[in-house]
């Protein structure tokens, strides 16, 4: 195996779309440096160690993918692939941690929705959303998206229960049971909060802020205000009562 300055050579090999033309010299600690030529032809400088690991390209190969078409609505659409079961026109290239169809065009990030709407209808109003009829986040079909505005959008939210609460949000680490028990354990005041945590594998900072409210604080508390046994609560959690809003609660 041949060596240059002490390292592996990698001179006339490719990698992806890189083909490796000359030694760069030492990066120090990032080791050898590599003057390469990708296939778009552009040159461009890498380690050996992200050669032979991860970069296959000067980076084209990202632009490719997030890069829009050139400015036409009918350019925009030969990037998706038509559902024939709901009509939806899915976008098939970079989508974000939404779903959402994610690109660059002249310069600018856009979501695939929000420009293809701008595309056929002109700027998007101050203060408006474009919303989806379907529900599919990666559809760009001009026929299932609307405008509206942030009460729209949060409305639109709660009919299609993307705020959801308690054990039917998708993050929660306990079922209603389970906070109601552990309400009674802090009740009784046997087990501490770290036992109670360790008994249920949370957190005690979980428990604290179910005893004071802030999480799960619209559920019930068991056995309550029975008789003329009055409930009291902390400044922390009339606060709560008072700032409640359910569509922001997504324990």
């Amino acid at each position: 195996m041949n060596k240059i300055g002490g390292t592996i050579d990698l001179l006339g090999q490719r990698f992806g779309k890189l083909l490796v033309v000359s030694y760069a010299g030492s990066g120090g600690n990032r080791g050898a440096l590599w003057n390469c030529r990708c296939d778009c032809g552009n040159d461009h400088i890498v380690t050996g160690g992200n050669l032979r690991h991860s970069t296959k390209s000067c980076g084209c190969i990202t632009r490719e993918k997030y890069v829009a078409p050139n400015g036409t609505l009918e350019e925009l659409l030969q990037n998706i692939v038509v559902d024939p079961n709901t009509g939806c026109h899915v976008w098939q290239r970079a989508t974000n941690s939404f779903g959402h169809g994610a690109l660059v065009f002249d310069g600018v990030q856009w979501l695939a929705h929000r420009l293809a709407w701008t595309l056929a209808n002109g700027p998007i109003p101050k203060g408006k959303y474009v919303l989806h009829r379907c529900d599919n986040p990666p559809c760009i079909n001009l026929e299932h998206l609307w405008l509206g505005d942030n009460r729209d959008n949060v409305a639109d939210m709660v009919a299609k229960k993307r705020h959801a609460r308690g054990q039917w949000n998708g993050g929660a680490k306990l079922t209603n049971d389970q906070v109601q028990q552990i309400r009674k354990l802090l009740d009784e005041g046997v087990l501490t909060q770290i036992e109670i945590a360790e008994k249920f594998g949370i957190t005690q900072t979980t428990v604290s802020n179910i005893k004071r409210g802030i999480s799960w604080g619209w559920l019930a508390w068991p056995n309550r205000n029975r008789g003329n046994e009055v409930a009291k609560i902390d400044q922390t959690q009339a606060h709560n009562v008072r700032n409640y809003d359910p569509f922001f609660d997504n324990l």
